[in-house]
């Protein structure tokens, strides 16, 4: 489902809505509800939005290219065409997401219209190390298919084993398949999202993380490692916070206060580039 809402608020960032949209990619089986809670931080501050939650599917062959199914949120990015944007990206989900929209060629310079990323819970290397890489899969199948798996008939599970040893063979034919190409002389940039965004040429000049050192499905180390580098080697300007205590994709309502600071923090940087006069 793709949402695009035009906010009816005089925020303090209503100046930025002539020029800027939000662009929101879910994590794995967000219903729009919830996405929509967040949408509400921009909307009450006076910036349009665009939220999409991709459906969670196998690996494809194709690659980085046919990652999801992004069908529905092109005719909502053709009305902002011409606008600029602020992502905030939710999971491994929300990043596939992208990367297949980065792979289309409507769509290639997409990063070069965006002047700042949120990221929550999110980027990891899942393809590096092939057993946390499966359990983590594993978790998420369970979480996306929690209600079902709870309500379901004899044969709703039946159907749940199937599709889900589907899907964790083609995770591993996909970790093969990295293995394989680097292996061979190719770079990790060209199959792995993780790599593929934090190599990029494109990549924003600006980012905030929110994470935590109890999140299994997305491990702190790797996200760690991602914003290090951003910060380190490409010298770009990068806010992390590492919460001890919410877990995956639950920052917010456990630290709203802070998750809030973090969304003023970005949006006060992209505004005094295009408003160094104004004052908020």
């Amino acid at each position: 489902m793709a949402v695009l809402t035009r906010s009816t608020s005089l925020g303090s960032f209503s100046r930025l809505n002539n020029s800027h949209c939000v662009l929101m990619l879910g994590w794995a089986g967000a219903d729009d509800k919830s996405v929509k809670k967040y949408a509400d931080l921009y909307e009450r501050r006076g910036l349009d939005t665009i939220r999409f939650t991709s459906e969670m599917k196998a690996f494809s062959p194709k690659g980085l290219q046919a990652m999801r199914e992004m069908d529905d949120i092109f005719p909502l990015l053709d009305q902002v065409k011409n606008r600029r944007y602020l992502m905030h990206i939710f999971s491994m989900n929300g990043v596939y997401s992208l990367v297949t929209l980065l792979h289309h060629k409507k769509y290639s310079d997409l990063f070069t219209k965006t002047d700042g990323v949120i990221w929550d819970s999110c980027p990891v290397d899942f393809g590096s190390k092939l057993i946390p890489y499966l359990i983590g899969y594993n978790q998420v199948i369970n979480n996306v298919n929690k209600k079902r798996l709870e309500s379901g008939s004899v044969l709703d599970r039946l159907e749940f084993l199937a599709g889900k040893t589907v899907f964790l063979s083609s995770a591993v034919m996909e970790a093969m398949r990295h293995w394989m190409h680097v292996s061979s002389g190719g770079k990790l940039a060209e199959v792995s999202p993780y790599f593929y965004i934090r190599d990029h040429s494109q990549l924003p000049p600006r980012h905030t993380f929110f994470y935590s050192t109890p999140d299994e499905l997305c491990p702190a180390p790797s996200i760690r490692s991602f914003h290090e580098y951003l910060s380190g080697t490409r010298k770009m300007e990068v806010h992390a916070t590492c919460f001890p205590d919410s877990p995956h994709v639950k920052h917010l309502p456990f630290h709203p206060e802070e998750y809030n600071e973090g969304i003023h923090r970005i949006l006060t940087f992209v505004d005094t580039i295009y408003h160094p006069q104004s004052k908020l």
